[in-house]
């Protein structure tokens, strides 16, 4: 279950974190994709607009588009529709757990 409080505790660590991060290459030179910076970013967003991430995502994104079927992990509490994970180990793809996901 989705829990406000401890997610904008978390945005908050990890935001604080990035400033002890040193970067893997000087600024602008090459891109490299980072959950870091997508944190922060959907942070930040939060902060300017006043509204959690989701629904920000929901009346900007999902909505106008009219992805019906889109969503968040942390609101989902049946995994049926989603697509099997799959993981390599030791070399061998194996499926993942759904249950994991919870």
């Amino acid at each position: 279950m989705y829990n406000a409080v401890l997610c904008y505790i978390c945005c908050v660590c990890v935001c604080r974190m990035l400033a002890y991060q040193q970067p893997q290459v000087p600024l602008r030179t090459k891109f490299l994709y980072s959950n870091y910076m997508y944190v922060l970013a959907g942070f930040v967003a939060e902060q300017m607009s006043g509204k959690p991430w989701e629904r920000l995502v929901r009346d900007l994104l999902f909505e106008p588009l009219g992805m019906r079927d889109s969503g968040f992990v942390g609101e989902v509490s049946n995994f049926s529709q989603f697509p099997s994970a799959f993981v390599y180990i030791d070399g061998k793809l194996d499926n993942v757990d759904q249950n994991l996901l919870k």
